[in-house]
């Protein structure tokens, strides 16, 4: 029998897996998930989540809190980052290709080490 796909993460999937980790995202780990295409995350406080060579396409993650995150290899292909919370997270090797990346608080050297 062949193996089941992984179904992409949806916004209530990600409230649940904050809820179950004691209401907050720090320390969460969903590295290598995908999720839904045009997921909304906005305003959502994700501080601390680890984000490792995830997917996102056409996510919505403007306003959203990503302080302190580890987002190294992720892909945010043609996704909405206006105004996200950048300070501190670790975008190396991150895939931005098409994204707006308007982040008044994101040191020009973090974008640097994205792709």
């Amino acid at each position: 029998m062949a193996e089941e796909k992984e179904k992409p993460l949806t916004r209530e999937d990600v409230l649940k897996l904050i809820k179950e980790n004691g209401g907050t995202a720090k320390g969460l780990d969903l590295s290598g998930k995908t999720f839904e295409t045009s997921i909304d995350l906005s305003k959502l406080n994700l501080e601390g989540i680890n984000l490792k060579n995830a997917i996102f396409v056409g996510a919505n993650l403007r306003n959203t809190n990503l302080n302190s995150s580890q987002l190294q290899g992720v892909n945010f292909v043609i996704s909405n980052l206006q105004e996200a919370n950048l300070k501190y997270a670790n975008l190396e090797g991150a895939q931005l290709l098409g994204t707006n990346l308007w982040a008044p608080n994101m040191p020009r050297k973090q974008v640097s080490k994205a792709v």
